[in-house]
């Protein structure tokens, strides 16, 4: 079963484990920060329960002023990857965003992790992206995928506030870090979605 889970439940720390156990520390937010923003409801942690623990988890970022949710941080518990686990996450979450008033859906994503979205239908957004890491100066390239309610168009300006609020509120970067102008200079007049990934993984 998947249930949103508080701060002050068991499920969430156990979720926070898994958490820590599986990024890099480039990629990981601070744990008092996703802590204090699901407090503030800014984030919503879904966790599914086997067996009276958390064996995996998802956050949905939610930015209702833009009309956008990141879908972010999906990972399950190492002794339990390839049970079908994060597949059933990532439907939950994609249910829970067509019920919901949000528009667009992001996610940012590596090679592999990238084919697992594409297949579950998110469409690559054809721009070269890059993500800032939470522990230096650095970016790292990554694949943005996105879905949207509708046939949408995905409008440069639109984007670009996307990204912007990705890189200010998500990664703490400073507006005028070079970072982001570097991002935003990237961007093509015209914004295309594949569904298909030319990746090697």
């Amino acid at each position: 079963m998947i249930v949103e889970v508080s701060v002050d439940s068991k499920y969430f720390q156990e979720s926070m484990d898994i958490y820590d156990a599986s990024f890099p520390k480039w990629e990981k937010e601070p744990l008092d920060m996703i802590r204090q923003r699901v407090q503030s409801g800014r984030y919503v942690v879904f966790a599914y329960i086997l067996q009276g623990k958390s064996v995996g988890f998802y956050i949905l970022d939610l930015h209702p002023s833009l009309g956008y949710v990141l879908f972010t941080y999906l990972a399950v518990d190492e002794a339990m990857r390839g049970e079908g686990i994060g597949t059933k996450l990532c439907k939950d979450a994609i249910n829970r965003f067509e019920k919901s008033e949000f528009s667009w859906m992001f996610i940012e994503a590596e090679d592999r992790q990238a084919v697992f979205y594409a297949k579950l239908g998110f469409e690559k957004v054809q721009i070269d992206y890059a993500v800032p890491k939470y522990d230096d100066e650095g970016v790292v390239s990554m694949h943005l995928l996105c879905m949207a309610k509708g046939s949408k168009e995905l409008k440069k300006e639109f984007l670009a506030e996307v990204i912007e609020s990705i890189y200010i509120e998500g990664y703490f970067l400073n507006p005028a870090d070079k970072r982001i102008a570097m991002q935003l200079e990237k961007l093509p007049e015209k914004i295309r979605l594949s569904k298909e990934l030319h990746v090697e993984i």
